[in-house]
């Protein structure tokens, strides 16, 4: 009888501190991006590259606090765009529930760059606040002044 009111104590505090425990982080899954209202927007003089990503949450709850980030994946575009200005910590945000967020974000060129080449050079991604890539994504469109 006595090991028995001491297991029964014990046996209730661990159901407790499990079902206290944390929940997990609701951002896999719920941002993605909007492909219609998504591009990159190139200027020749002087050379820039704009990226315009609109970023929805099609789910009823909010995102926690993630960071949009921008890849350079083609080695030539590298030499073009300031790699370490597109490679920063990333732009903040978070979406409401059934909302959506916009993110622009202006680069210099070193030089006029073909839209096709961005199209397949550049991508973007979603982390969060634990750096864990929840989302990746291309444009599919780009436009030149």
């Amino acid at each position: 009888m006595q090991k028995t009111k001491r297991i029964l104590p014990l046996a209730l505090t661990l159901s407790l501190l499990t079902a206290c425990g944390a929940t997990p982080k609701q951002t896999d899954g719920i941002v993605q991006h909007d492909p219609e209202e998504s591009a990159l927007y190139l200027t020749t003089d002087p050379p820039s590259m704009t990226i315009h990503a609109r970023m929805i949450n099609e789910e009823d709850t909010p995102t926690e606090d993630i960071y949009l980030h921008f890849d350079v994946v083609d080695e030539d575009l590298q030499e073009i765009i300031d790699y370490d200005a597109i490679a920063t910590d990333g732009e903040e945000f978070s979406i409401s529930a059934e909302g959506s967020f916009v993110v622009n974000a202006s680069f210099p060129l070193s030089e006029p760059i073909e839209e096709e080449h961005v199209l397949t050079g550049i991508e973007a991604y979603v982390e969060d606040d634990e750096g864990n890539e929840i989302y990746r994504f291309t444009f599919d469109h780009a436009e030149t002044d």
